[in-house]
């Protein structure tokens, strides 16, 4: 048995705002909703200091964490917790909730629906991801539904649901067309017309920047079904949701505390999980670097249990050290509008890059990179109208025109 190295609690996160902290205790929050006597003493100790509320309130909901903050402070009863911050938290959490029941309702509709038609799906994130980490809806916020279907079935199974009350979204200049979406992309998005629930209709995990391969075939062949609301569901087996996870997280730069928490629960209920055959396999999927650094995130920031052997295979790599020192940065940064802009652009894909270990996947990603900035988009053809046979000539109009209208920005943003 592999010996395992987990944080503890008290004083791990001592140098971080007593918010944050906060944050991360909730983090701990078992399946039955309850708190064990270490974690109270120590959110106890935490209230004790000078709380802003307000910001807690806000980081929360922008974490994703705000069910499992709310819960965690019922639980404690303690006498410095404002009312009024409680009825705040009590009445945001139940419109979550109620949200997510929602959504899931309809997720079992769209399943069934797709069923019918004899098209195959499976469902993860949203309330598949909820149900499986957290044990109920109500402790995770999601926003859409993703579902993944075979890259044949895509458009009709698009069509499908724009004839049972979703559109498409309203078309921008800069929006790709359908041709480059199915080229380059990875979902289809659509939005219900009158509840307006989003949907992302997925026919591979990933894209151009962040490909993960792992087809349909396979991740179908190897689904497990859970219970959702009664109801029977196929989702990714516990070992792919895990990789996809990581994958899922280091395309955004994990700059959400809830995606690092999902995969701490992920692991602390499931810790057979991380074993010799798991890392192997990781490896081939060329996503090594990015899984461990979802690993050492999980245990840095929420105590997941690593075996001994991965954490030092993650400590021993300097790229995976150095990335996640860019992800501390940038993740508790005091303004929350902050952490969705990872610095310019071409910093972002420089990121991009060292999180891949092989140099073919470095490779495909400066070839995705160089596309994405040749490649003409819907406002290129209408400035400039070429014949059809003089089509290929936009790729060398594309960069003039960039330049033209956004001038140096262009380069700063690539």
């Amino acid at each position: 048995m592999p010996s395992r190295l987990q944080s503890p609690l008290v004083d791990t996160h001592s140098h971080l705002s007593s918010e944050i902290q906060l944050l991360l205790c909730s983090g701990h929050l078992p399946h039955d909703g309850t708190v064990d006597t270490t974690s109270q003493l120590r959110i106890k100790a935490i209230l004790a200091n000078d709380i802003n509320w307000d910001y807690l309130i806000e980081i929360a909901l922008y974490h994703k964490m705000l069910p499992l903050l709310c819960q965690t402070l019922s639980n404690i009863c303690d006498e410095s917790i404002p009312a009024s911050v409680m009825s705040q938290l009590h009445e945001m959490a139940t419109h979550i909730a109620m949200r997510n029941m929602a959504l899931a309702q309809e997720l079992l509709r769209l399943l069934e629906l797709l069923q019918n038609h004899n098209i195959d799906a499976l469902t993860f994130k949203g309330p598949a991801l909820t149900s499986l980490l957290y044990g109920n809806l109500i402790f995770r916020f999601f926003g859409d539904l993703d579902i993944l279907v075979h890259p044949q079935d895509l458009l009709r199974a698009r069509e499908l649901l724009l004839d049972h009350g979703y559109q498409l979204p309203l078309a921008s200049e800069n929006q790709p067309s359908e041709t480059e979406i199915l080229q380059y992309g990875h979902a289809l998005h659509v939005e219900h017309e009158t509840s307006h629930a989003l949907v992302d209709l997925h026919w591979r995990l990933g894209g151009s920047f962040s490909p993960l391969p792992l087809t349909f075939e396979e991740l179908w062949q190897q689904h497990q079904s859970m219970p959702l609301l009664g109801a029977s569901v196929k989702t990714f087996q516990t070992e792919d949701l895990l990789i996809y996870l990581c994958v899922h997280g280091a395309k955004h730069f994990w700059y959400k505390l809830g995606w690092i928490c999902d995969i701490a629960t992920l692991v602390r209920s499931q810790p057979s999980l991380l074993n010799d055959a798991f890392m192997a396999r990781v490896k081939a999927c060329g996503a090594e670097r990015m899984v461990l650094l979802g690993l050492l995130a999980a245990k840095q920031y929420f105590g997941a249990p690593l075996p001994e052997v991965i954490w030092l295979r993650a400590k021993s790599d300097s790229t995976v050290v150095f990335l996640l020192e860019e992800v501390n940065q940038r993740l508790l940064t005091p303004s929350p509008d902050t952490h969705e802009h990872i610095g310019p652009r071409l910093y972002r894909r420089y990121l991009q890059l060292r999180m891949r270990e092989r140099f073919r996947d470095q490779a495909s990603l400066w070839l995705a990179i160089i596309s994405s900035i040749l490649r003409p988009t819907k406002r290129d053809r209408e400035v400039l109208r070429l014949p059809s046979w003089a089509s290929c000539l936009y790729y060398l109009v594309r960069p003039v025109h960039c330049i033209q209208r956004y001038g140096w920005r262009f380069l700063q943003n690539l």
